[in-house]
């Protein structure tokens, strides 16, 4: 996905048939409001120049650059990497 405005939630898998596998892709200069982006199993995903309201789980080879509310680096956020984030 490129140049997209999504108000409300969004899911990057097949939602109809379960269970839902998914792969891999892509957004660029786009921007979600007003609802988590449910990305399921994705593989490899980069998602970079955009906004997110939230992002649902952090599975293999996700990557986010220049993203407003991307995921912390440890997903999901364990004491030990809040231990070593520097200040």
């Amino acid at each position: 996905m490129r140049r997209v405005h999504v108000n409300g939630s969004a899911t990057l898998m097949d939602y109809c048939t379960p269970p839902s596998y998914a792969s891999g892709g892509f957004i660029a200069d786009s921007e979600f409001d007003g609802g988590t982006i449910v990305n399921g199993s994705q593989q490899q995903w980069i998602v970079r120049n955009s906004k997110l309201d939230g992002w649902t789980n952090g599975v293999w080879n996700q990557v986010f650059s220049g993203v407003v509310g991307a995921p912390a680096q440890c997903f999901p956020v364990s004491r030990h990497a809040v231990a070593h984030t520097p200040h």
